[in-house]
């Protein structure tokens, strides 16, 4: 059970939380793909390696594009296509594809105007995060970004959780983690952090891609205007 008193600090994972999964990487990683594989062969197997489907356009719930931090993701594709040409294409949709979570701004602006502490805690790369950020207009709304290079590590390991709130200044008894996988809410136990699972659901409808999580999680809920009602209203 979330401890609503015990909170000082609250920390997002961005993919699927923050952000509209699919409606922000879906588009990009079809482009990415096509632009970096050498030919229909390579496109096909980094595809496949992706649980990317090429037919329907969309990244499949058990691709690890979903949790997994970039170095990962890298490993995988690195013998299958251009990864340069990958990363530019990805980076070059970073800012113009991003969509919003529903009820991601108003519980940002929220806690701003309660003088709560935010930070973001992906595996995506740090940059790409502080440019999502920005393009959405909440570069104000964090006090820290941490990405899988950043220093701290990746999640599932409880090292970026734990430096985020070293760099808050806050204990991490004193935090929450939100986020949509189990590798948020792993590195969140492991960090002794209280946990949210946030299911959201996409623009279309469809569920955020997300493991079996709801064991790990303090509070369950399905959009992140909810937590704004929990936490700042009681």
């Amino acid at each position: 059970m979330l401890v609503v008193d015990d909170i000082e600090a609250v920390l997002f994972d961005k993919d699927g939380t923050l952000i509209d999964f699919h409606r922000t990487w879906d588009a990009a990683v079809g482009r990415a793909l096509k632009a970096s594989a050498p030919d229909d062969a390579s496109l096909a197997r980094a595809a496949e390696a992706l649980a990317f489907d090429l037919t329907t356009g969309r990244v499949g719930p058990e691709s690890p594009f979903i949790a997994e931090s970039n170095d990962v993701i890298a490993a995988l594709l690195d013998s299958l296509l251009d990864l340069g040409a990958f990363d530019r294409a990805l980076s070059a949709s970073a800012r113009e594809d991003v969509a919003p979570a529903t009820g991601a701004a108003s519980l940002l602006a929220s806690l701003s105007g309660a003088g709560v502490p935010a930070a973001v805690v992906t595996n995506d790369d740090e940059a790409t995060a502080r440019v999502q950020m920005e393009a959405l207009g909440w570069g104000d709304f964090f006090a820290a970004i941490v990405g899988f290079d950043s220093g701290f590590g990746a999640k599932p390991g409880p090292g970026p959780i734990v430096g985020a709130c070293s760099l808050l200044g806050i204990e991490p008894a004193r935090a929450v983690m939100v986020g949509d996988s189990r590798h948020d809410l792993v590195a969140g136990r492991a960090a002794e952090v209280s946990t949210v699972l946030v299911t959201n659901e996409s623009a279309n409808g469809l569920p955020t891609p997300r493991g079996d999580s709801a064991d790990l999680a303090d509070l369950v809920i399905s959009r992140l205007d909810e937590l704004e009602q929990i936490l700042l209203l009681g």
